[in-house]
Parts: structure tokens; sequence; C-alpha cells
């Protein structure tokens, strides 16, 4: 259980402001994908791919990664979508498996989703 004081200021201009959870900047989320895409590129065995799939409105990066093994990995890249993908790179390679998609932080003010979806990362990419 956790439990805390606060005294609130009589001054109607002070605003308070209490987290609902640690916070997680898109700066951290950056840096922790930046740091697997350098680990993860030569892999024996764990197929990373990142790519920028959109900007959002304030011109910030919407990424798409890829995690597999690298088991049944086939020849040919994934189709290319129009308006999408704006980088031009190369899409990630097709596999013969199902495919799930999994999101995260699809609304600004949902931090847990940057810290749910940084543990299922972790659990993915280990070995």
């Amino acid at each position: 259980m956790l439990s805390f004081e606060h005294r609130f200021d009589t001054d109607p201009k002070e605003v308070t402001y209490f987290a609902l959870t640690y916070p997680f900047s898109y700066s951290d989320c950056q840096n922790l994908l930046n740091k697997y895409e350098k680990s993860f590129a030569n892999h024996p065995k764990i197929y990373f791919h990142r790519e920028l799939l959109v900007k959002s409105l304030q011109g910030r990066r919407v990424d798409l990664i890829t995690i597999t093994s690298k088991e049944n990995q086939m020849k040919d890249e994934e189709d290319s979508i129009p308006y999408l993908f704006p980088e031009g790179k190369p899409r990630p390679l097709r596999f013969k498996k199902p495919t799930i998609f999994i999101t995260a932080r699809v609304h600004p003010g949902e931090t847990q989703g940057s810290h749910m979806m940084n543990g299922l990362l972790a659990f993915l990419l280990a070995e």
C-alpha cells in the first residue's frame, strides 16, 4: 500500500500534479529502440527489424518493430504500403509463420503501456 501527504497551497494559481506511474519519455523509448537495433543487427538467431511507419502530428517517430527467430525466413520482403514507411528503407523479410501484432502507448497518457512493451521486448529478445 502506498500513501503520502500533500498540503495544497491556498493560491488558486498553483497547480499540483500527481503521476499515475513512473514516467517514460519519448527519448527513453527512442534510446531503447536504438540500443536494440544495434545489438541485434547481426544476431545469428533473432531477427530484429525497425522501421519508421509514419511520423506523428508532432513529427515524432511511430516505429514498427519486427521480432522473430530466423527460422522459416523467406528471401522476399514485406510489401510496401502507400503513404507508409516514408524513409523508403527495405521492408522486413517475410517469414512462414503466424503474425502477432501488439501496440502500446497509443494515447499520450498511457505511460504504463511503455513499461509493458519494454518488458515484452526484453522477454522476446532474451536468449
